[in-house]
């Protein structure tokens, strides 16, 4: 198994090298920018969500088990720290680790369920987030908090889809964050921080998940991890142009989980200096705004980006976009609630006078109606939010529904030409992502609920033209993409056809990486489905992100760790592949597609405007 990452560095500090690396770092995102636009097509090859492809062998095939945690593990002691609205308690676990041979007892505090800002309800429900009220008896934050209501996705009811389902009560008061803290013998000593933020589309997900629990890597590698909640679908993103429906709202709610973070997390045993923040997917994509963003950029100091980034065309739309789509999600809801009163007349004392009127254009009688609507439960929910939420839409393979906004606050300018301008944090990068983690979505598009033995879906050439057609127009502000020849171009350059006859060889998928990074193999509940191999990838890997947290880089300081990782540099282009079985370094990834997009689009294109031209003439 191989995992293709790459790491960059740069210090604000350091003044006498500031021009040359400021000409280095602009140069490495045109770079990224490219790669970003030439992979974005190559649906079975790489994800639409990509950043740096990525190629994976021999991986074993899990059943993963929901881990409620692990073996050999007590809670005893209540750490209580004080944060700037009062004192909170938490838990002590304490746990041993599948590949414990010395049999250590590990030592964490967790504090579950911190509230960072006041509940969203009432009118709040779309507005950005205000911080808590103080308090001033002990809060007890021992339980993981309750999920963002959002739409679980259980399509085919498959395993893969079940363990991303949320497994704590859905709510819309869910902003709270959870810390995991190692027991230290040197309680002075202040800890490096990495902030987990998920990914989902910005439609899913919740910092509750069992995968997400940070105890292992936080004790295997004496660092402190805190996740945290944010609003999703159109309660984090509906957007009026208003205080009352701002827009970002979910990427707010991120901004001052982090101003918490930065002002609190001394109190818990973290560096506020050394701030490292991590995601995935939707996730990496809010990590790239947040480098981006001057609401959030002086709040952290690296960032890891796993699987999607700032440039993902799916991952941000413009203020006309995201109005017509609010637009059209609150019609929609107004006329969901109104058929719900003719079908369930006895509801009619739970819902608002101001959506009993009849059916209407006025937005603002709509938005009235969705702000005082009661969530009653997961069904009133799926029939009203829900429903409404689907019917925007995009048409696409992947459900891109209310999302981001460049609302020229939290986000001043489209995200490429902020990249293009160096109008961003310059700070220590780590980049990477899966092979084959648009597969993953391949799934839905062929209705495939179970796959006999060891084979793959038989995704047929039409199912594979169609589907390219979709995400050809997720290329990220690519110029060229309008005329159809490119596209025929495009068809004939990646239909050389991939092996579906081998699970073991097409195995890692869109988040694949996650359990190796919060060492789900070392968990007694699963150690029975990962080998040595990848009890020890895992180990090493979080070491990385670790050393990466404490030391800017992924090395560390420690000079027996027996793998090195390259700095990325332009041209050398090296990146590390991580192995089951080996480590090696990877040079010009992918070389061949990209002279594809840079060399051979170009110039077909000429010709074909060249043609077009002489015709018109």
């Amino acid at each position: 198994m191989q995992f293709h990452y790459y790491y960059y560095y740069d210090d604000d500090d350091d003044d006498d090298d500031e021009e040359q690396e400021e000409e280095c770092i602009k140069k490495n995102i045109q770079k990224y920018l490219t790669i970003n636009k030439r992979h974005i097509l190559t649906i079975l090859i790489n994800s639409i969500i990509i950043i740096m492809p990525t190629t994976v062998k021999g991986l074993t095939i899990h059943k993963r088990n929901v881990y409620n945690h692990y073996r050999s593990h007590t809670i005893n002691n209540e750490p209580i720290r004080e944060t700037s609205y009062g004192p909170v308690r938490g838990i002590e676990f304490k746990f041993t680790v599948a590949d414990n041979i010395p049999n250590i007892l590990y030592r964490v505090n967790a504090w579950l369920g911190i509230p960072f800002a006041k509940p969203s309800i009432g009118l709040r429900r779309f507005r950005l987030p205000e911080p808590p009220l103080p308090w001033t008896n002990i809060y007890n934050a021992t339980q993981l908090p309750a999920t963002c209501w959002q739409t679980e996705q259980i399509v085919y009811n498959l395993s893969a889809e079940k363990i991303w389902s949320p497994n704590t009560i859905r709510s819309e008061n869910c902003l709270y964050l959870n810390v995991w803290a190692p027991v230290q013998r040197h309680p002075k000593t202040k800890l490096a921080v990495l902030v987990w933020i998920y990914g989902g589309g910005f439609v899913t997900g919740t910092a509750s998940l069992d995968i997400y629990d940070g105890r292992i890597l936080s004790a295997l590698n004496n660092v402190i991890v805190v996740s945290m909640q944010y609003r999703l679908q159109s309660f984090g993103f509906l957007y009026l142009g208003k205080p009352d429906a701002p827009g970002n709202q979910g990427l707010y709610d991120q901004v001052l989980a982090l101003e918490w973070i930065a002002n609190n997390i001394q109190n818990f045993g973290g560096d506020s200096k050394r701030i490292t923040l991590f995601g995935e997917s939707a996730g990496a994509v809010s990590v790239g705004f947040h480098l981006l963003s001057p609401k959030s950029r002086s709040l952290f100091n690296s960032a890891i980006l796993q699987s999607g980034g700032p440039t993902a065309k799916w991952g941000f739309i413009t203020p006309a976009e995201a109005y017509n789509r609010s637009k059209k999600f609150l019609h929609e809801f107004y006329s969901l609630v109104n058929k719900r009163l003719l079908d369930k007349p006895w509801e009619s004392n739970r819902i608002p006078d101001i959506c009993k009127r009849s059916d209407t254009d006025d937005i603002e009688i709509q938005f009235q109606c969705a702000l005082h609507y009661p969530v009653l439960d997961e069904e009133h929910y799926g029939y009203t939010w829900t429903n409404a939420e689907y019917t925007i839409q995009d048409g696409g393979p992947v459900f891109f529904l209310l999302m981001p906004v460049i609302d020229g606050t939290f986000l001043p300018q489209n995200p490429i030409t902020m990249l293009k301008t160096g109008n961003f944090k310059k700070c220590p990068l780590l980049l990477g992502a899966n092979q084959d983690e648009g597969s993953y979505f391949m799934v839905y598009a062929t209705g495939n609920d179970k796959v006999p033995g060891n084979a793959l879906p038989d995704v047929s050439y039409s199912t594979f033209l169609k589907h390219l057609e979709l995400y050809y127009n997720y290329i990220p502000s690519y110029p060229y993409k309008g005329p159809a020849i490119v596209l025929k171009s495009v068809i004939q350059r990646y239909t050389d056809w991939v092996d579906w006859t081998d699970n073991i060889k097409n195995a890692i998928r869109l988040r694949d990486e996650i359990v190796f990074i919060f060492g789900e193999p070392l968990n007694h509940t699963d150690q029975k489905h990962y080998t040595k191999e990848e009890v020890q990838l895992s180990r090493r890997i979080m070491t990385y992100w670790s050393n990466f947290a404490k030391h800017n880089d992924p090395n560390g300081n420690d000079t027996n760790f027996p793998y090195d990782w390259p700095k990325y540099s332009y041209p050398a282009r090296k990146h590390i592949v991580l192995d089951t079985n080996s480590k090696s370094t990877g040079v010009a990834l992918r070389a061949e597609y990209c002279a594809f997009w840079e060399e051979y689009i170009p110039i077909l294109l000429e010709e074909f405007d060249d043609k077009l031209n002489h015709h018109i003439l």
